[in-house]
């Protein structure tokens, strides 16, 4: 007789299949003869001869205890991890501990070829400033290299920064000469000088960084690259003394996208040039950058009297907040206590492209253009072409109430005596084609004279309506053999309103549509902003840990939630813990980008009594996301002395939700599950932490219920349950990148409770790494259920002391009378 019911499908995927294992590393009920019939793709190597090798630096003699000075144990952990030649190598820095270290080196090249630094805990900079020399802790020439982990680099800055010049200053942490690297999931703090340096490096990933020191930290910057080729930095927040992200000499292929940055200097290109040097800067690309009180936005500077070219830039998708200087390009950057002389050459400034940049402007002034005296913006030069800024469009702005909204200036002097006057050589900046015009519907400008920018152009208050903007040479300008023609930018709009409100403003926008190919806005802070962030803090909260902050919560989520503006953010700030009670957070909402960005901590209330069937819920919210590098604590040690599940409340649930990222966040000690995802479709769980006791009830870390098209990437698991589990009705799931232990491992199931139909297909689980668990990779059914579960693939999967490292089991039973045996009725 077949007692089967649920029927589970596994396709043949059979290409290679590795299985050394010692009796003692496998329970007796599995059979390798068996697993090679069931077709599955694995790979499983006993302990002694594993794949991946683990170096605790504790068990290098490391303490941790933020005083005693572990450089000696990093360095003797680094040589044999180094050195070996197994395929993957880990050095692991552990959690909950504070490793002091002295400037240190870490070399290559290394022998692995999959070698990761899996940071932890917190690795924090010595005081003994005469140890220090340029870095306090490089990486240098190691290839495929990872450093990641959750945990901390603490700079201990505070004891430099009272000297504010660069001289004697460390650099915090560097990499020179890497290639193929990722720096992922990690917070730098209060640095020397710069925070994270890549020089020379090759093929890099920084990913999911949070970078902080005070606003007044001198020469901070949060990311510097130097002569680095193809990097891409992405989702990053970055709050500092200086430049958020800069970019200077020889570097190429730099992506930036989905930063948050301030306080600040803004991103950076440059400063090149200094000491008449060569610099060159190419494809540069900023996408997706929310800027709140910062000094600058997005910046171009440069030397006078260097060379070279800053070329093909493009920023777009910008949000900017009551920021000092939007946009700036600065050929006349002169960081020194003497005034920099005038000289003739200069770094050329080409193909730049500003599109969709939208905000507020602290200063009367939102875009500045200082470009070379010698060589005017937008011109070509003959004579071998010492410098230009070229091919630079404005279109579709929008000021309210600024004093001087677009301000050209070749005259400008920043010095304490007064400029010389210098003979512009070759050509000269034009304005045509300015006349007011109507707002409501377009009209044919016709042109004015041309204007020679010898001096300040200054649109007063309310003056133009509508100016066009077109860069010519001289009509008798001679090219040499060295000019590049462009063609001017046409139809660049620059509106100018008094009063505008956000209706009027879109509907601009539409309008122009046909005309435009590069626009941004600026929006006074009387007005409007198209980026509204709501503070918890200005409902009410306390986030002293001790006071209910539930209604305050609800107050901004329901202010939040009904906003109009295409994006809001719901905002839980840092250093902070905020008690909450149950809450539901329910949409729809009006915004079509809303995110609630947790930096610091919700704690759990201790009042059982509160508590139903969710601690925190959000549902039915589409376009949302959820960040921020900060924590839900569930309180969950006044749950688990209950081990059965009645009455515990589930952590943090997303019912109905679609278009949803949850991402970068730690999950501690919950109820019963961490995070749940229920009748969801289209969600990204990315680069979470998710930890609790492998002695607590029930703490499964993601559960996954009648969810389509997930993908949980970069994830941390640890726990007293599944780290993931996958139920009825759910499909296309992909889990990558995994990292499991302690914990019940990653199943699909259980299945068929109660006799019901469950379904669950395109299962696809790549690059897990198990630790200690009680079982691996599980599928489990309970008999006389129905449906099925198939398209499972499990692949790229490591395994190191994993009690039952490959199950199925189609005879589940979790309660305490024996389960009956039931004949197969389901799919055959």
């Amino acid at each position: 007789m077949n007692y089967l019911k649920m029927i589970i499908f596994i396709p043949v995927v059979l290409v290679v299949v590795i299985f050394l294992a010692s009796s003692s590393s496998l329970s007796s009920s599995f059979s390798p003869d068996l697993l090679v019939r069931q077709a599955l793709l694995f790979v499983i190597i006993s302990p002694a001869n594993s794949p991946l090798q683990i170096y605790n630096v504790d068990d290098f003699g490391a303490k941790g205890d933020g005083i005693t000075d572990d450089s000696e144990a990093f360095k003797e952990a680094w040589k044999s991890a180094c050195s070996s030649e197994l395929d993957r190598v880990v050095l692991l820095v552990p959690d909950s501990k504070q490793y002091l270290l002295k400037p240190i080196k870490f070399s290559g090249p290394c022998k692995s070829q999959h070698f990761t630094v899996k940071i932890k805990g917190t690795i924090k900079a010595s005081e003994n400033q005469s140890d220090y020399k340029r870095y306090w802790v490089l990486f240098q020439k190691v290839q495929n290299f990872r450093v990641e982990g959750g945990g901390a680099f603490n700079g201990n800055g505070r004891i430099w920064w009272q000297n504010s010049c660069k001289v004697n200053k460390s650099l915090a942490v560097g990499f020179i000469g890497c290639k193929n690297l990722r720096v992922a999931n990690l917070k730098f703090w209060n640095a020397q000088r710069m925070h994270l340096t890549f020089l020379k490096c090759v093929n890099v990933e920084a990913l999911n960084l949070t970078l902080t020191a005070p606003a007044d930290s001198p020469n901070t910057d949060g990311i510097h690259v130097t002569g680095t080729h193809n990097l891409h930095i992405n989702n990053c927040v970055i709050s500092t003394g200086d430049d958020c992200i800069s970019i200077v000499r020889m570097s190429k292929n730099i992506r930036a996208t989905n930063i948050t940055c301030g306080p600040g200097h803004g991103i950076s290109i440059g400063s090149l040039g200094a000491k008449n040097k060569e610099d060159k800067v190419s494809n540069v690309f900023v996408n997706g950058a929310i800027f709140s009180g910062t000094t600058n936005g997005v910046r171009i500077k440069t030397w006078q009297g260097g060379s070279g070219y800053a070329k093909n830039i493009r920023f777009e998708n910008i949000r900017m907040r009551n920021v000092s200087n939007p946009i700036i390009i600065d050929q006349h950057y002169c960081d020194q206590k003497e005034p920099c002389q005038e000289q003739v050459s200069a770094v050329h400034i080409k193909n730049v492209v500003y599109s969709n940049i939208k905000g507020t402007s602290n200063s009367e002034v939102a875009l500045r253009f200082d470009c070379s005296n010698h060589f005017p913006c937008e011109i070509l030069l003959d004579d071998g072409g010492y410098g230009y800024a070229r091919n630079i469009c404005f279109e579709n702005i929008t000021m309210n109430k600024v004093k001087n909204p677009i301000i050209i200036d070749q005259n400008y002097c920043d010095q304490n005596k007064p400029c010389g006057e210098q003979q512009i050589r070759y050509g000269r900046s034009a304005i045509k084609g300015c006349g007011v015009q109507k707002y409501k519907r377009h009209k044919q400008v016709g042109d004015c004279n041309q204007i020679r920018l010898q001096q300040a152009l200054s649109m007063p208050r309310g003056s133009l309506r509508d100016v066009v903007l077109e860069a010519a040479p001289d009509d008798d300008h001679h090219h040499g053999r060295d000019d590049e023609v462009e063609a001017p930018c046409l139809w660049c709009h620059i509106s100018h309103q008094r009063q505008i409100k956000v209706q009027r403003m879109k509907m601009a926008e539409k309008l122009m549509t046909n005309e435009v190919r590069f626009g941004f806005t600026f929006v006074s802070p009387a007005a409007n902003s198209l980026l509204q962030i709501y503070n918890v803090d200005d409902f009410g909260a306390k986030g002293d840990g001790i006071t209910d902050d539930s209604e305050a919560f609800k107050e901004a989520w329901e202010t939040a939630c009904s906003s109009e503006l295409d994006r809001v953010v719901l905002l839980v700030p840092d250093s902070k813990q905020y008690l909450l009670k149950p809450i539901k957070f329910s949409g729809p909402c009006e915004s079509q980008h809303l995110t609630v960005k947790i930096k610091g901590t919700i704690k759990a209330s201790e009042n059982q009594s509160d508590y139903k069937r969710h601690w925190l819920l959000f549902q039915k919210i589409h376009n949302f996301r959820v960040e921020g590098g900060g924590a839900f604590n569930g309180n969950g040690r006044i749950w688990w002395q209950n081990s059965c599940k009645v009455n515990k409340s589930l952590a943090v649930g997303f019912i109905g939700c679609k278009n949803l990222r949850v991402a970068n966040l730690k999950f501690w000690n919950a109820q019963r599950m961490h995070l749940t995802f229920r009748k969801c479709v289209n969600v990204e769980a990315l680069n979470l932490t998710l930890t609790a006791p492998a002695d607590s009830p029930n703490t499964d870390g993601i559960h996954v219920t009648a969810t389509h098209n997930l993908h949980i990437n970069n994830c941390l698991i640890s726990t007293g349950d599944d780290c993931i589990s996958i139920v009825s009705m759910s499909k296309n799931i992909r889990a990558t990148n995994i990292t499991c232990g302690p914990g019940h491992g990653i199943s699909i199931g259980s299945l068929g409770a109660r006799n019901k139909e469950d379904k669950v297909s395109n299962v696809f689980v790549n690059g897990a790494i198990f630790s200690g668990t009680t079982n691996g990779v599980r599928i489990k059914t309970w008999q006389g259920g129905s449906g099925y579960a198939k398209n499972i693939r499990f692949e790229n999967i490591r395994m190191r002391n994993v009690r039952n490292p490959i199950i199925i089991d189609q005879h589940y039973c979790d309660q305490k009378e024996p389960c009956q045996e039931q004949e197969e009725q389901g799919e055959g």
